[in-house]
């Protein structure tokens, strides 16, 4: 008889200690795993890329997906670009565990020409890469050539009613007419009229500008073509604002 107690006494008391154990266990297992639960941000597809070919002035467009490989909600802060000519539109700024969100990047071609390298940055809460750098490039082709690329208009130039050569050269192999020329802010002007250039022409535009007194102003003069791979060409422009004089004591 005593041999029958002491047997289920052990084993009651085994049970217990193997409970406790268990639930040790899991407890210790559960810290670990909320210790460790963290963002994780994945690219699909490649991270750096290229728009290709494209005309100056078109808005070519290239789409990304952002996927949380992590077991906590990835939060995407802010996503900085290195000049004003790349849009970024983000589907989602939250992201759940194993879901995605679609990223499209949209670039200005305005006055761009030649090959261009840019990047934007995605800053984010993944502990491993909080700022995730991402690059891209472009080829601008244009149908037409200017010279200088910036015109630069001094204020004083300005008031005495002086303005500067803009020498346009038609580099495709196919005539083009040009239009009209303007500029949306009305601080340039010129006396332009309609006229079609053979390929490898070029043609002399006088551009003047408006006084801004102090202020340097900047802005982009549109030179319209019939052309359908480049309806509009960008000419940067500055005009120097006059400096200001130091007040006599």
């Amino acid at each position: 008889m005593m041999k029958y107690y002491f047997s289920k006494a052990y084993i009651l008391f085994f049970n217990r200690i193997q409970f406790y154990l268990i639930v040790l266990f899991m407890g210790c297992l559960l810290v670990n795993n909320n210790g460790n639960a963290q963002p994780r941000m994945k690219i699909i597809g490649k991270e750096d890329f290229s728009f290709g070919k494209v005309y100056q002035g078109s808005r070519p467009q290239h789409k990304m997906v952002i996927k949380n490989v992590g077991n906590k909600p990835l939060i995407i802060s802010n996503m900085t670009a290195a000049c004003d000519c790349s849009l970024l539109r983000l589907s989602a700024d939250t992201i759940r565990p194993q879901k995605t969100a679609k990223l499209t990047v949209t670039l200005i071609t305005d006055g761009m020409s030649g090959r261009v390298n840019k990047s934007f940055s995605i800053i984010s809460n993944d502990p491993s890469q909080p700022i995730r750098v991402i690059r891209f490039s472009v080829d601008v082709n244009t149908i037409l050539s200017a010279d200088p690329k910036v015109i630069l208009l001094h204020d004083s130039e300005c008031v005495a009613g002086k303005g500067k050569i803009l020498h346009v050269t038609n580099i495709s192999k196919k005539e083009l007419k040009i239009i009209s020329i303007k500029d949306s802010t009305g601080l340039t002007w010129n006396l332009f009229k309609k006229t079609s250039l053979a390929s490898n022409q070029s043609v002399d535009l006088m551009i003047y500008g408006r006084a801004v007194g102090v202020t340097t102003r900047h802005g982009m003069i549109d030179i319209q073509t019939d052309s359908k791979l480049q309806p509009i060409f960008h000419v940067r422009y500055i005009i120097q604002g006059s400096k200001l004089k130091k007040l006599r004591k």
